[in-house]
């Protein structure tokens, strides 16, 4: 018995300093430019601008918010469902929700889009994604819904298109809901198929959308080692279509600010530009795209290349 025991502490003894290094190299959230140089006094979430002068407002009786001026007085009144996210009112319209349905007001409270929509109306493009009954479909600046919900699911729309996918396939379509790009592909880059409806993977904020005339998709089903199907390859598109741009990826996000983050050896990411060729390395264990000429990345701290005050 003591033998046993014996041996258990040395067991532990020797696992302890392993657990001790290893913890010493913990991932972490970094921002970097795009030289790959981390940028160390930046807000987590790029740069913020200031505040707008109107403030939410909470009823205390209905659990109700509105909004008041920088003085006090109330500006629109707290008729809308509470929503803990927001604080401010600080763009020109702003998604509210009436007995869970969403909408979109002015700075006056008056109705831009009534309320349509199962999710929050974000608009891109000058157009915005909604939900009615499971299905999507999209409605522009002055309210009109010109894409009917008859989608298993829409992406935000960019350079007059947006991703879209029904009856298993996927493809993008115009402003008017027509398919400009037919539905040829499989699915999308952060989408995974549930049955022949399509779901959005947790914790993934790539979206298969424009930037430059390139989107990500994935495309042409090929076997895996077992001669089962289910695996895609990922490239770029052009906006006929055509794959202009692949490689050997595990998985790829899309372009902004012309480069584009890829997972690439050892499931590491990094980021290429519109040639594919990679400008900054790939040694990241997980990459956002740039935002403002920054982007968000996780390391572990011995990866870390320089730091720039």
């Amino acid at each position: 018995m003591r033998k046993i025991i014996f041996c258990l502490c040395l067991v532990f003894l020797m696992v302890l300093p392993a657990c001790a290094s290893k913890k010493l190299f913990e991932a972490k959230w970094i921002n970097i430019d795009k030289n790959g140089n981390i940028i160390k006094n930046i807000d987590a979430y790029s740069i913020k601008k200031e505040h707008s002068d109107l403030r939410k407002i909470v009823s205390d009786e209905e659990l109700k918010m509105g909004f008041e001026n920088s003085d006090g007085s109330i500006r629109i009144e707290p008729i809308f469902d509470l929503d803990w996210r927001i604080e401010y009112f600080d763009d020109d319209y702003l998604s509210v929700a009436i007995d869970k349905k969403w909408g979109v007001i002015d700075r006056r409270g008056n109705w831009v889009v009534y309320p349509i929509s199962d999710i929050p109306l974000v608009f891109k493009n000058d157009m915005a994604v909604i939900k009615e009954k499971g299905k999507y479909g999209a409605v522009s600046m002055d309210g009109y819904v010109s894409v009917k919900p008859d989608f298993d699911i829409i992406e935000d729309f960019s350079e007059d298109l947006a991703a879209a996918c029904k009856d298993g396939a996927c493809g993008f379509i115009d402003k008017s809901g027509d398919w400009h790009i037919e539905p040829k592909f499989p699915s999308l880059v952060c989408l995974y198929k549930s049955g022949r409806k399509f779901e959005r993977k947790p914790d993934c904020n790539f979206v298969s959308k424009f930037d430059g005339g390139m989107a990500p998709v994935l495309y042409e089903n090929i076997n895996d080692t077992n001669g089962s199907e289910g695996y895609y390859k990922s490239g770029y598109i052009n906006t006929d279509g055509k794959v202009i741009l692949d490689g050997f990826w595990n998985d790829i996000g899309q372009f902004s600010e012309g480069l584009a983050p890829v997972q690439y050896h050892e499931n590491k990411w990094g980021y290429i530009n519109r040639s594919g060729r990679f400008v900054i390395p790939a040694i990241y264990e997980k990459a956002e795209p740039f935002d403002n000429h920054y982007a968000k990345v996780v390391v572990y701290e011995k990866n870390l290349k320089s730091e720039k005050k």
